[in-house]
């Protein structure tokens, strides 16, 4: 069949064309994809967020840092599938953004701080309560005498109210402000003492406003070091290193606190526990499976993207939906990554591009029937010799 256009005053042919469906693009933020999927966790996927509780012997991917506790706890209390190990927890949550492990799981001391940065509107976080687990951690220390003389300043502060004060100040709260940060003046007559830290880890440890460490576990270092009547020296390194710096002598004692296990008993010399924390479990508000989108009526009532110009937009409101507008087809992608929207409409090659580039696993398409919308789009030609042959050519690939 050939059609005619009129474009710029001149009269051209359509050399061929082609009928194509539209396609709903959802973003499945929880789900994994079918080859990884096992019964069990697609059905934990169908219900609420609920409790820790939900998460118990289903088999899910629960993601941990490395070099912590919390895979064991990850395999102990909740029988996962698989303990991913990520050294920043940017990378840890970033992954359970993208579908690629189902829950994280830390300590309760960075929630407030992954809460009220707003980065994570999408996840939700259940409490593990403390008769179930709690998790004890320490500065390590390079010989007994260092040891013996920090527990006996740290059991004096426990009584006088001291670090209740400090702890009060920095876990679970919201970060303090630059000028309410305590600061102290060290003599150093008693020489320096040697500290090994992270940097990276708010509210334990991070570089304030103008690049100095700070945090609670700076300020629990600072005060022993004033206690002391020496100065502070610290080097930033690795999570995983600060065992080793401190066994080879490159440092007094660990500002850092790291979990107390009894395999690292043996080797390493723990000072009291000065972090006592509950475990968190981090999941995915939006629990939506891929199985659970049978059909694009699903999307009756929620919000789906459309490119701005697009005459897609009279399909969103065929189907019911409501239309948000974007200019470019990344920023509605990544919407629906982010759960802003709940779709994203546009036709069949765009979404399998979208969808292989941006991960089957968390992407879906779901066909709009040809009733509701239909295109046609064309090649054009002047020449009605190449409009035949080509037509010739579509006739030919179309009988194999």
């Amino acid at each position: 069949m050939i059609k005619k256009s009129y474009f710029s005053g001149k009269l051209l042919k359509y050399w061929a064309f082609w009928v194509f469906n539209l396609f709903l693009t959802l973003f499945l933020c929880s789900c994994t994809s079918e080859r990884e999927q096992s019964l069990p966790v697609s059905q934990m996927l169908q219900r609420s967020t609920g409790t820790y509780t939900d998460y118990i012997g289903i088999g899910a991917r629960i993601a941990v840092q490395a070099g912590g506790v919390y895979g064991d706890v990850a395999r102990n209390v909740f029988q996962s599938a698989s303990t991913p190990e990520y050294v920043g927890i940017a990378d840890m949550l970033e992954a359970l953004r993208m579908g690629r492990v189902d829950a994280a799981l830390l300590g309760h001391s960075y929630i407030r701080q992954l809460v009220d940065s707003g980065m994570y509107p999408d996840f939700d976080y259940l409490w593990v309560p403390r008769e179930v687990y709690v998790n004890e951690a320490a500065s390590v220390f390079h010989n007994e005498e260092l040891r013996d003389k920090y527990n006996e300043w740290f059991r004096g502060i426990a009584a006088d109210g001291t670090w209740d004060e400090i702890v009060n100040r920095w876990i679970g709260v919201p970060l303090p402000n630059q000028e309410d940060i305590p600061r102290f003046e060290l003599t150093g007559e008693n020489g320096t003492l040697r500290l090994v830290d992270t940097g990276n880890y708010p509210p334990l440890t991070y570089l304030d406003a103008n690049n100095e460490p700070v945090g609670y576990d700076v300020e629990m270092a600072s005060r022993f070091a004033l206690h002391m009547g020496m100065n502070v020296e610290f080097t930033m390194m690795a999570y995983e290193s600060i065992i080793p710096h401190i066994l080879s002598a490159g440092a007094d004692m660990s500002s850092a606190t790291l979990d107390i296990t009894a395999e690292r008993s043996e080797s390493v010399l723990f000072g009291d526990p000065i972090v006592i924390t509950q475990a968190v479990l981090i999941v995915p508000k939006s629990q939506t499976p891929v199985n659970a989108v049978q059909d694009y009526t699903y999307f009756a009532g929620k919000d789906i993207a459309v490119i701005t110009g697009a005459i897609t937009y009279g399909t969103v409101e065929q189907i019911g939906a409501n239309t948000v507008y974007y200019s470019d087809a990344s920023a509605a992608a990544e919407d629906v990554r982010r759960g802003r929207v709940d779709g994203y409409i546009s036709a069949l090659s765009t979404t399998r591009v979208m969808a292989a580039d941006l991960g089957r696993d968390i992407f879906v398409a779901v066909e709009v029937p040809k009733e509701i919308f239909g295109g046609q789009v064309g090649g054009i030609s002047n020449d009605q010799a190449v409009i035949d042959r080509f037509n010739i050519f579509i006739l030919i690939i179309q009988s194999y």
